[in-house]
């Protein structure tokens, strides 16, 4: 279920234009050089995930604008201190910001056109 819900994830953040956790502030005055590429930040989260999925309550990354510079998203189920304590700051030279979304279900099938090569989920 994760992997089917990683690009739903990574879209609805590309949307959002804040974060809502605070930023590392000496790191954050020296912004990122003009040579860091989407590319950069996306082989990043990448590699962010499969370090913090493994925590128990991570529902998943995304890469997203956190005050004009490129970061990590990551998604908790909820607002846990001792999750939150385990989840660095900064990952590959970006800031991550963490957002407690509650728990995410996928949902039975809504009548939507499948899409090609993404396997329907049985309903619920």
């Amino acid at each position: 279920m994760k992997s089917r819900t990683a690009p739903l994830l990574l879209a609805a953040t590309l949307l959002a234009s804040s974060c809502s956790a605070p930023v590392d502030h000496a790191e954050a005055a020296d912004p990122l050089p003009d040579t860091t590429t989407y590319t950069d930040v996306v082989a990043a989260q990448e590699a962010f995930t499969g370090v913090v999925m493994a925590l128990e309550g991570v529902i998943g990354t995304a890469v997203a604008d956190c005050g004009g510079q490129p970061c990590i998203k990551v998604f908790v189920a909820t607002g846990d201190q001792e999750l939150a304590g385990r989840i660095p700051d900064h990952f590959g030279g970006f800031p991550v910001s963490t957002e407690v979304t509650g728990e995410m279900r996928v949902r039975p099938d809504s009548g939507a056109a499948a899409v090609p090569g993404v396997e329907t989920p049985p309903s619920v």
